[in-house]
């Protein structure tokens, strides 16, 4: 099992253009990947809020950067902090709509 930092804007960890990185290097030696920062710890929520303030307003981007996260088919769980019974409900819905998975290869062409 391994413990990694990997999210929308910290993906050295795993190259989705050549298939390198830890993470995979982990999943071939049949390793579960445990994701930590998943939504970039408000990072890149608070750069597009700040860039783009009026078109930010309604977009639910924590749940499209968990989503983003967990559609890697590598990682196995993401890590998130639950301070409330709420965030519990939010986590669990954004994870249990597997329809919304992102098809990261077909994206990043390949």
């Amino acid at each position: 099992m391994m413990q990694i930092h990997y999210n929308l804007m910290y993906q050295s960890t795993c190259d989705a253009f050549g298939r390198r990185g830890v993470i995979p290097d982990a999943v071939a030696q049949e390793m579960g990947i445990v994701l930590m920062r998943s939504t970039t710890s408000n990072a890149f929520q608070n750069l597009m809020k700040h860039c783009f303030p009026n078109e930010m307003a309604n977009v639910d981007v924590d749940s499209f950067l968990l989503n983003y996260s967990i559609s890697n088919p590598m990682v196995n769980v993401a890590l998130m902090s639950l301070q409330s019974v709420d965030d519990v409900d939010w986590t669990n819905a954004v994870s249990d709509n597997v329809d919304a998975r992102l098809d990261l290869q077909a994206i990043y062409g390949r």
